[in-house]
């Protein structure tokens, strides 16, 4: 799975499961999952409309390879494992880095 997408898929993923988690947890309204907070605490980071700015954090083993087939050319992917018939040259990176997101809120 190339880079990108790996990292939109898991963002898409957890936000997905927040909404579902607070879709169904309403009937029971003990479980507020990603709740928007009354008062802001020093030192953390708010989104516009007052949702926690949350950072995902990557640690990823990633594979840069050039393939020297038709439509060849470099691409990032997530480690994986694999057989493959065409012939590469692949490097193996460690990479992390986080991404700041305003995960969706529960109501109160």
């Amino acid at each position: 799975m190339e880079l990108k997408d790996f990292i939109k898929k898991t963002v898409m993923e957890i936000s997905t499961a927040v909404i579902e988690l607070n879709e169904e947890n309403d009937t029971l309204q003990q479980l507020i999952v990603n709740p928007i907070p009354d008062n802001h605490t020093e030192g953390a980071r708010y989104s516009d409309d007052g949702r926690i700015i949350q950072d995902i954090e990557f640690n990823l083993q990633v594979v840069a390879s050039e393939k020297t087939d038709v439509g060849g050319g470099l691409k990032i992917n997530v480690l994986k494992a694999g057989i493959s018939n065409g012939k590469s040259e692949e490097t193996v990176n460690s990479i992390k880095f986080s991404l700041s997101v305003a995960l969706p809120t529960g109501s109160r």
